[in-house]
């Protein structure tokens, strides 16, 4: 198996998830013979490349550097460089819990159709991020584990999930279209539904989501996810009402709506600007803060959608505006 890592710009979150990696390798000798570490540097230039290649991690690995192209581009070329028949894919920014690597390779053994495994990526107890987040996501994979498998596509993550090489070089790889971050994992759960294949949900198969995200980050992903969205909607038009959510109940797509912004260079500034406000060190509260930042990413997004969607389709929905359609899609 061939443990494919794309990072970009996160040396010390990357170092951090190989020696992970490394210890359960330590436990389990025989897995440095089964499993080799594929790391795609995706655009890094921060030191990424000799701290990896100075680790001692009990098992092959090799560094793929190429130029800044987001997940989808960084996952495929993690597969294709990969020498065994399986590949599993991990984010950067994630800790392997003890059995990791043992729970995915033998979920690919025995004699049936060749299925996608994917495993949950818990958040750390004592992340700082809302308790209604930790609530989310332990109901959903409680939802998941019940039914065993994954049967949405916006349920599907490729953040800690494995697959044939051979399967995932069938289905197309990741679109990379997708560019930047978000719902490319979407698109390819997507594709592999609608071709039949099993994605069967390991409980088990845990992975620590250590979701750290500077303001500047966090309004960043917003931002090149809205854009992903609309081409998202754009290739699966039927698919759209199920990941556009109605902006009238937002306070800051309220205000939006009300005051009619809709440039894109506008709307960055305004993001940047409530970024700035809210990481100024004792000029707010706590709670002031968190408001801030959840406007900042708030208005990130429908930049996003406004330097993306030309027709104004999505945009229009999110902020709630009157008239807007009900069902959402846009031409291809």
């Amino acid at each position: 198996m061939t443990v494919a890592v794309a990072s970009h710009q996160r040396r010390a979150a990357l170092v951090r998830l190989l020696e992970s990696l490394a210890v359960e390798v330590r436990a389990d000798l025989d897995l440095a013979a089964d499993v080799e570490v594929v790391v795609v540097l995706d655009g890094s230039t921060d030191g990424s490349r000799e701290a990896v290649e100075e680790l001692d991690l009990g098992m092959p690995r090799r560094v793929v550097w190429k130029p800044n192209g987001g997940l989808a581009s960084a996952r495929n070329a993690g597969w294709q460089d990969a020498r065994g028949d399986l590949v599993l894919f991990l984010d950067d920014d994630l800790v392997a819990a003890g059995g990791l690597l043992r729970r995915h390779l033998t979920a690919h053994v025995g004699d049936r159709d060749p299925i996608i495994n994917v495993g949950p990526c818990e958040l750390p107890a004592d992340l700082g991020v809302p308790p209604v987040m930790h609530e989310f996501w332990l109901e959903r994979y409680a939802e998941l584990a019940a039914a065993g498998r994954i049967e949405r596509f916006d349920h599907f993550s490729a953040a800690n999930t494995s697959a044939p090489v051979a399967l995932v070089r069938t289905l197309g790889g990741f679109d990379e279209r997708f560019v930047g971050y978000g719902l490319e994992d979407y698109d390819f759960g997507r594709r592999a539904l609608a071709a039949g294949v099993d994605i069967v949900f390991d409980r088990a198969a845990v992975a620590w989501h250590h979701a750290e995200r500077s303001p500047a980050e966090l309004c960043r992903n917003r931002f090149e996810e809205a854009q992903n969205l609309v081409r998202f909607v754009a290739a699966h038009p039927d698919d759209g009402d199920r990941l556009v959510p109605d902006g009238e109940g937002s306070r800051p797509l309220r205000w939006l709506h009300r005051l009619g912004v809709a440039s894109p260079p506008v709307l960055r500034c305004w993001s940047a600007v409530a970024t700035r406000l809210a990481t100024l060190e004792g000029a707010v509260s706590r709670g002031r803060r968190h408001r801030l930042l959840q406007h900042a990413a708030a208005v990130a997004y429908v930049a996003g959608l406004a330097a993306a969607d030309a027709e104004g389709v999505l945009l229009d929905r999110v902020l709630g505006r009157p008239g807007h359609d009900r069902r959402v899609s846009l031409d291809a």
